[in-house]
């Protein structure tokens, strides 16, 4: 049988991997929606769009 003290361990994996898996989602939509910005101010500044 586990004992609490193994439970808290690896609920606490559980929740560190989550949390990471969403911060990194939403590190990762950022920079997509800067970059995508990005590019279409620099476009319509040269006035292709």
């Amino acid at each position: 049988m586990l004992s609490i003290h193994m439970y808290k361990k690896i609920y606490l994996i559980y929740f560190r991997s989550f949390m990471l898996t969403i911060t990194g989602y939403f590190g990762f939509l950022l920079a997509a929606l800067t970059i995508a910005s990005g590019l279409f101010i620099g476009l319509s500044k040269i006035r292709l769009i």
